[in-house]
C-alpha cells in the first residue's frame, strides 16, 4: 500500500466515523475531558512545586552511579508520544477511548503525587550538567517533585497496553523498560516510582475498560 492509498484509507475512515451520532458525542466528551484534565494537571504541578517534600535514601539509587541519558528522557519520549498520537489517527473508533484512558492516567498519577509528597533524591540532576535540559524537560514532561508514580515509564506501557499492532506495541513495551532505566540512572525517579508504574497503569487500563469501555 503506498503513502496515498494510507492516506485515503484513513480519510475514509474517519469520513464514516463522523457520519456516527454517537462517535461524534464520544470524541467531543473525551476529548473535552482530556483537555479538562490538563487544565488540572497543570494545577497540579504548581501545588506540588510549591509542596515541601522530604528525600528519601533508595536502595538502587545509593549505588548507582548518575548517568546522562537526556536524549532517551526529553527526545526519545517526544518521539514516542508523536508516534503514538500518528497510529491512533489511523484507527479513529478507538480515539474517544484513547482520550479517556490518557486523562485517566494523567488524573490518577496527579493524585497519587499529590497524595504522595517527595523531594529529589540528593543527587538529582545536581552537578551533572542536566540543568538546561532539566528546564526544558521540566516544561514537557515532568513537574518539580512529580515522582510516584514515574511518568515516562508509565505512559509507554499504557501506549503497549492501547496498541493492538504486535510490533508497534512491542517497541513501546521496550520504550517503557528502557525509560524506566535511564530515569533510574539519572536519579530523577525512585525505584519504588519505577517498578510500581507498569502495575499502577495496568489498573488504570482495567478502571478505564470497565468505565469507557473498549
Amino acid at each position: 500500500m503506498s503513502i496515498l492509498d494510507l492516506l485515503q484509507s484513513i480519510a475514509t475512515a474517519w469520513s464514516d466515523a463522523l457520519q456516527t451520532p454517537h462517535f461524534i458525542l464520544s470524541l467531543i466528551l473525551s476529548a473535552g475531558f482530556f483537555v479538562v484534565v490538563l487544565y488540572l494537571e497543570t494545577h497540579g504541578m504548581e501545588h506540588s512545586k510549591k509542596t515541601i517534600a522530604p528525600a528519601l535514601n533508595d536502595l538502587l539509587l545509593d549505588r548507582l552511579p548518575v548517568v546522562d541519558l537526556n536524549f532517551l528522557y526529553v527526545e526519545v519520549m517526544g518521539t514516542l508520544m508523536t508516534v503514538f498520537a500518528l497510529y491512533q489517527l489511523t484507527r479513529p473508533a478507538t480515539v474517544p477511548f484513547v482520550f479517556a484512558t490518557l486523562s485517566l492516567f494523567t488524573l490518577v498519577r496527579r493524585a497519587f503525587i499529590i497524595m504522595t509528597p517527595l523531594g529529589p533524591h540528593r543527587d538529582f540532576l545536581q552537578g551533572h550538567g542536566f540543568k538546561q535540559t532539566r528546564e526544558f524537560a521540566r516544561k514537557l514532561f515532568q513537574g518539580d517533585n512529580d515522582f510516584f508514580f514515574s511518568g515516562h515509564t508509565g505512559l509507554p506501557f499504557l501506549f503497549f497496553l492501547l496498541t493492538p499492532w504486535p510490533p508497534l506495541a512491542i517497541i513501546f513495551l521496550i520504550a517503557s523498560i528502557a525509560m524506566g532505566v535511564a530515569v533510574l540512572l539519572m536519579h530523577i525517579h525512585y525505584s519504588i516510582d519505577v517498578f510500581a508504574a507498569p502495575f499502577m497503569t495496568y489498573s488504570i487500563f482495567v478502571v478505564a475498560r470497565l468505565i469507557f469501555g473498549a
